[in-house]
């Protein structure tokens, strides 16, 4: 028995010892990272954007591990400074854009072509080159370019955009799983796939008006960059949906064809900087001293604390969260005002009001200006309405102001797998809320009221804040959606703009210098591998350690097959209110 201790004291002993040293060399390892990523850059360089993988808003969690490769990917607003920067920096000869699989919602797309135009301006030369199987969002992006280069022998998909969802009552219904749905009120349309098997009128609609005006935007947008009749590039988009470079070169689409490595490489002397490596040198989530803006983000999935966070749900945003964030961003005697970057499509119900009640606490201490990127939908948008002005980009989808809660039951399940159930209760409605039964006609009664009051708070927190009637404010809700140029017109938003627009705005209310770019503290700041590891976060740390495997991405697309069902896991035989964007625009 001693023998046995004193073993597994030597093996305790030699794990601490492992533990260490992989820590030590992490940490040098980072140490070593962080000093040669930071080196001069040369006089003269040309600034490459690789563009591939699903664009996110902010990097929440450092890309970079202290150990293995950097998978290149940038974030949204990464990409926004750099090309802000890039048109007053003279040692950029060039910028190229290297599009391969790349994924990005509508707003997001328009937001880089401006950014792209605003660098041609200053005199920058930009060239897009388009990896094969390129499709309308490719082109899309591209054609905000001088010059588009397309992949020799590849094939460029041109078909137009669509909108595809999915449903699964009979598919449940098939394994006995069954759900009962509160819907405030009749667009909030989260609940359909859960107990239809085909859209309602009002999705359909609300569908069918989002997808002209991004068709609209897109069509308009490539024809007039390419200079082609705007009914000439629709017709061409029905006409012919797959097309060889030659095809689209000789159409006018791009402007020459070319091989990669012929394209990337035929310049021996050409200096390439990447934008990750240009980044370094100015963003670091706490640039500059002095007076200075706080960017608050809020991204991803609202949801309470202690929600059991997966290693594909760190993007997530939770109350504690966004309190540490504002409570540094409050401290901070040098920041003068909080620009609250939205992009979100809500959540927990619960948890987005304790959201705008931290909110408003922080706009009563410093100015406050939300600018909504591609999404603030249901609990993403009521955070905005803690702000004294809210500007959102014309694509922005946003509005969504409604709630819906879903009850799920199995008894059928439970009979098919030969489950018995014995119930004892003190009280009459003790068993009403049960999994294994539906609620009856008076259980559901109060199960729609439950809900009706977080909507009837969400529809007076709208009138408050924006200064409508309930008549006025009742047109905008019931669940719909908005792009950001309705959303205006509704009263919801007050004004269309990006990022730096709201951040000019956000200076003059705080009576700073508009000359210049203020310093800017990002916030939540992003988190390092290590920096997980000593918070517990262990959840963040797979995932981040998951990211660095080669073949992550493939396993993360396959996992999206199980997305609409996840997302109700966490309710499974509980009441609890979402105030949630019901689906989401890529366009292909």
């Amino acid at each position: 028995m001693k023998k046995k201790t004193e073993r597994k004291k030597i093996s305790f002993r030699r794990a601490g010892c492992l533990m260490l040293v992989v820590l030590f060399l992490a940490l040098a390892i980072g140490l070593f990272r962080m000093v040669s990523g930071r080196h001069a850059l040369p006089s003269s360089f040309v600034l490459l954007l690789e563009l591939s993988g699903e664009l996110k808003e902010n990097g929440g969690v450092d890309a970079s591990l202290p150990f293995g490769d950097d998978d290149g990917s940038s974030s949204l607003q990464e990409l926004l400074f750099a090309l802000d920067r890039a048109e007053h920096d003279e040692r950029i000869s060039h910028i190229v854009l290297d599009i391969t699989g790349f994924q990005a919602p509508p707003a997001a797309l328009t937001q880089l072509r401006r950014a792209i135009m605003h660098a041609r301006k200053s005199g920058r030369e930009v060239t897009a080159f388009l990896g094969g199987g390129a499709e309308d969002k490719d082109l899309w992006l591209a054609s905000a370019c001088d010059t588009v280069i397309v992949e020799k022998g590849g094939v460029l998909q041109l078909d137009g955009l669509k909108v595809e969802l999915l449903y699964f009552a009979d598919a449940m219904e098939k394994v006995g799983v069954a759900f009962q749905a509160a819907q405030w009120k009749e667009w909030k349309s989260g609940v359909e796939p859960f107990v239809r098997n085909a859209p309602s009128r009002e999705s359909l609609e609300q569908m069918g008006v989002m997808l002209d005006e991004i068709f609209r935007v897109y069509v308009d947008d490539v024809a007039s960059a390419r200079g082609i009749a705007r009914d000439t590039y629709v017709t061409q988009l029905d006409e012919e949906p797959l097309w060889s470079p030659s095809d689209a070169l000789e159409r006018g689409l791009v402007d020459g064809i070319a091989g990669r490595w012929e394209f990337f490489e035929g310049d021996p002397d050409r200096v390439v900087v990447d934008v990750r490596s240009y980044s370094r040198e100015f963003y670091h989530g706490r640039s500059g001293s002095g007076p200075s803006i706080a960017v608050v983000n809020l991204t991803g999935q609202i949801v309470r604390d202690g929600f059991p966070l997966g290693p594909d749900m760190e993007g997530s945003m939770s109350e504690a969260l966004l309190q540490e964030a504002l409570q540094q961003a409050l401290e901070d005697e040098d920041v003068r005002g909080i620009l609250l970057r939205i992009d979100s499509p809500g959540g927990d119900a619960l948890a987005a009001v304790g959201m705008l009640e931290q909110l408003e606490a922080a706009a009563r201490e410093k100015p406050m200006v939300a600018s909504i990127s591609s999404v603030a939908a249901s609990g993403g948008y009521m955070a905005a309405l803690a702000a004294d002005s809210v500007f959102a980009e014309p694509l922005s989808v946003t509005g969504s102001v409604g709630v819906y809660a879903l009850k799920p039951h199995i008894g059928k399940l439970s009979d098919m797998a030969g489950v018995s159930r014995s119930v004892v209760q003190r009280g009459r409605h003790a068993d009403d809320y049960s999994i294994f039964k539906p609620l009856d006609s008076e259980a559901m009664g109060r199960f729609m009221a439950a809900s009706g009051w977080i909507y009837e708070d969400f529809t007076g927190a709208v009138a408050r804040a924006r200064g409508m009637s309930a008549e006025e404010v009742e047109l905008a809700a019931g669940g719909r959606v908005w792009t950001g140029t309705s959303a205006v017109d509704m009263g919801l938003v007050d004004r269309t703009g990006g990022f730096f627009d709201a951040l000019l705005s956000l200076q003059r209310m705080a009576g700073m210098d508009t000359i210049a770019r203020p310093p800017m503290k990002i916030y939540p700041a992003p988190k390092s591998l290590l920096d997980l590891l000593f918070s517990g976060n262990i959840n963040g740390a797979a995932g981040q350690l998951l990211r660095s495997v080669p073949g992550y991405g493939i396993a993360e697309r396959v996992h999206f097959i199980g997305e609409v069902p996840r997302l109700s896991e966490p309710y499974l035989g509980g009441l609890h209110s979402r105030a949630v964007m019901p689906w989401r625009i890529r366009v292909r």
